[in-house]
Order: structure tokens, then sequence, then C-alpha cells
């Protein structure tokens, strides 16, 4: 009777298929919490791009409508640390309605990032003037640094770091620049700016009429524009020609015929007519302040001299 042999056959023991499904379960997890890290970063670059976008526009409309009263200053206003609001004009009709034209941007519903910054007393209010410098005013009522930072969770200006925040800095100047957290915020010196004379002839509009320098407009004292003014020219008057007298003929003791030409009367030049003392100022309302519109100036249609 033949012997039945059974041969050796190679297999994989429960111990290995658990630690197979061990290794496979954390490379899951890692690949999971990448993607999700990798969204995330993502959604706190994009509200801190949309942020700066927000900020660049606000700028380009206050210099663009030549903003100079407070209630014409386009503005962001940062109400907490997952909101803020926009107000610029939207219908471009010149002026802001803050009913139908401030725009709400909120985001805590849909991410775990919040705004930062020293001094961040909500709500802090950032405004441009018609030169495009801004300021920064806290809800205490002080100037504060236009530096904020988009944060993930729960950390810190001290725990900020590339991995988990972006940095929008805001010049005086209104020039707006995105970083990754952590970094060294770039200084700048202040602007040479030439002093010019009362009475020159030139654009108030690129003038910084301004006394005190630290100060964008409207928050100094702004000189008043004062056009030269500028002295008649006298006008001579003509001087009169004489006819000659008439030489007598015949004898010599004839009374000459000849009369003298009459002097001609000098007209006189009038003066010109002067600048009325309550002349407008570009982009002030006649109905407001009871000014007077001059060439080459106009009324626009939203009511402004310009």
């Amino acid at each position: 009777m033949k012997k039945i042999e059974f041969s050796a056959q190679s297999g994989m023991s429960l111990l290995e298929m658990i630690i197979v499904l061990a290794v496979g379960g954390i490379l899951v997890a890692l690949a999971v919490t990448r993607m999700i890290n990798a969204q995330t970063n993502m959604e706190r670059q994009n509200l801190a791009r949309e942020f700066k976008v927000n900020l660049e526009r606000a700028r380009f409309d206050a210099v663009k409508r030549r903003a100079i009263e407070i209630t014409d200053l386009t503005r962001i206003t940062i109400s907490t640390a997952t909101s803020y609001k926009v107000l610029i004009d939207l219908n471009q009709n010149g002026e802001l309605d803050e009913a139908a034209e401030e725009r709400t941007v909120s985001f805590g519903d849909r991410s775990n990032v919040q705004i930062l910054g020293e001094n961040l007393v909500f709500p802090v209010t950032i405004t441009f003037d018609r030169f495009g410098n801004t300021k920064a005013i806290n809800g205490s009522n002080e100037v504060i640094s236009p530096v904020f930072t988009f944060c993930e969770g729960e950390c810190t200006l001290e725990t900020a770091t590339v991995a988990n925040s972006n940095i929008i800095s805001l010049s005086a100047t209104g020039t707006v620049a995105m970083m990754n957290g952590g970094e060294t915020l770039p200084t700048f010196d202040d602007p040479t700016v030439s002093d010019v004379p009362t009475g020159t002839a030139m654009n108030e509009w690129v003038v910084e009429r301004d006394d005190d320098a630290t100060l964008p407009i409207p928050y100094g004292t702004p000189t008043p524009y004062i056009t030269p003014s500028v002295s008649p020219t006298p006008s001579s008057s003509p001087t009169p020609s004489i006819s000659p007298t008439a030489t007598p003929n015949g004898s010599p003791n004839a009374t000459p015929s000849g009369s003298p030409t009459a002097s001609p009367t000098a007209t006189p030049t009038p003066p010109p007519t002067p600048t009325p003392a309550n002349t407008c100022r570009s982009g002030q309302k006649p109905s407001q302040i009871g000014c007077v519109c001059v060439l080459p100036m106009t009324v626009r249609p939203n009511g402004k001299c310009q």
C-alpha cells in the first residue's frame, strides 16, 4: 500500500496579517491628515488673500473718488476675529451709501481661522484718503499698527508660524503685503516730501497740504489751497497826434484855414473780475457749504465741484 505524503506549504500567520493591517492603517491616517492640513492651509491662505484684495480695492476707490471728508473715506471695519465689513462705491456714482454698499465677509462658520494683531480691540476701522494713505483705529480710539495675522485654531501671535498662519501688512501709504507667519516684517523709511510754498499755482490733488505730517488727511488740519492773486497790468493812454498848422497862401496877413485835430479820448481798460472769496475747492458741494464753483471747474452729476 502506497503511503500518502503531504508537502509543506508556505502561508501567512495571523500575527503577520495584523502587522500588515496596522502599517496600512497608519499610512492611510497620515495621508488623510496631510490632505486635511493641506485643505486647511489653502482655506487660510484664501481668506488672507481675500482680505488683501479688499484692502487694495478700498484704496483704489478712495483715490479714484478723491475722498476728502471722513464720511467719504472708503473703509474696512474688522468687527470680530472672524468677520469684517467692506464699504466702497460699488455702484460707481461717486458717493458712499452705507446701507446699500456695505458688504460683510464672515468666515467663522467655514473655517477655524481667526484674525489676530497687536492692540486688536474690536471694532478696528481701516480708512483710506484721496492720496491712498491709510490709518487704523481700534475700538478704544487708538491708532494701531495695521498688521493682521490670519491664524488657524488656538494659535497666538507668539505661536504663529509658517505652517499655521499668514500675515497681512499695510504701510502708511496704503501698500499691502502678504507674508507667511513668523517672517520678519519689512521696515520702510518715511517718504521725502517737498515743501510747496503757499500761493504756488499747483494742482491741489498732488499737494499734501497737511500741517501734521504724521497723520493723513483728514485727521490733520489741512492748509487751504490759495489761488495766487494777479495784479492787473495798467494800460497806457495813447499819445494824441496833432495835425500841423496850415501854411497861409497869398498875403502874409491871411488867417490860416487849417484847424488842429482834437486829441482822442483814451478808453480805460476795465480791471479783471476778482475771484469770489467763497470759491469752492475741488470735491466740495456748493449746495452744502454755500460756495461758488468757478471755471475751469464744473459741477459734476454728484453735486461736487471738480
